[in-house]
């Protein structure tokens, strides 16, 4: 066996073997932070394994805490698509609530009448109608994500507050005929698939002013342009005699209250975490 004794190559090697090792140092403690963020944000989840170390497949409500956990925790930012579905799910399932509780009232509705200060202007249809809209797309815009879920948290419990209203309390008002001119086509359209009832109190608001309410803490250099927003559609309630006043101030408050649940859900949350 043949001795080479060079102090080159010495030197060489021990380059290489200190630079490997810095490697390995790094990589040890980039693996270390990756396991301290998994176990973070999985701290909830605890699959069992089964006898040869392989996972378990895992039950149905270990699939729903997965899912849940995903959208509740900080840990992972909601994409404007993961915020535009969910809110359009909560949307749609408020919507349909109010147009079954609208249609099949569970007793007789109390008949309301509008105030006769109040004119009727049906050509405020349209920013009625924008409302809707502005429920699902305002909260789409949040960017920090406990804002967006404090959001849902509080549309949410408004929601269930004036729920019980319209089924055990119906109401019904009275309103006027149906104009004629080819503009006023949204408004015969409204008339025609929303009939005059869930009255008190009024959740048309609910979503807009909520939605905006968090924007506006999210994204300050738009709060004018969602108040006037705001105006504008909170007028055309009343003016398009959907709602009286009373009912519109009463709906505001069940958005007071949604909006100091949610924000007090949040606050909770992350002091436990």
């Amino acid at each position: 066996m043949r001795t080479f004794h060079f102090e080159g190559c010495w030197q060489v090697t021990t380059d290489s073997i200190r630079k490997s090792n810095h490697r390995v140092e790094r990589t040890a403690t980039s693996r270390l932070a990756f396991d301290a963020v998994r176990s973070h944000e999985c701290r909830r989840i605890q699959p069992e394994l089964a006898v040869g170390g392989r996972r378990s497949p895992g039950s149905f409500s270990e699939c729903v805490e997965n899912m849940t956990s995903s959208f509740f925790s900080d840990c992972r930012p909601l994409s404007p698509l993961r915020r535009f579905v969910s809110m359009g799910v909560v949307a749609i399932l408020a919507l349909e609530l109010y147009l079954i509780t609208a249609w099949f009232p569970l007793t007789s509705p109390t008949v309301v009448e509008m105030p006769s200060w109040v004119p009727f202007l049906p050509a405020f249809t349209l920013p009625y109608l924008g409302m809707l809209l502005m429920t699902w797309i305002l909260p789409v815009a949040i960017r920090d994500g406990a804002r967006f879920r404090a959001c849902i948290w509080a549309f949410t419990c408004s929601f269930l507050l004036v729920l019980p209203l319209w089924i055990f309390m119906p109401t019904t008002l009275i309103r006027p005929n149906v104009p004629d001119g080819w503009w006023l086509g949204p408004y015969r359209w409204l008339v025609a698939v929303d009939p005059p009832n869930n009255v008190m109190p009024c959740a048309h608001g609910l979503g807009p002013m909520i939605g905006a309410w968090f924007l506006g803490l999210d994204r300050t250099a738009w709060r004018w342009p969602l108040g006037a927003l705001l105006l504008l559609g909170m007028s055309s309630i009343a003016l398009i005699w959907q709602h009286r006043p009373v009912d519109i101030l009463i709906g505001i408050v069940a958005a007071a209250v949604g909006i100091t649940f949610g924000e007090a859900v949040e606050r909770s949350r992350r002091k436990s975490e």
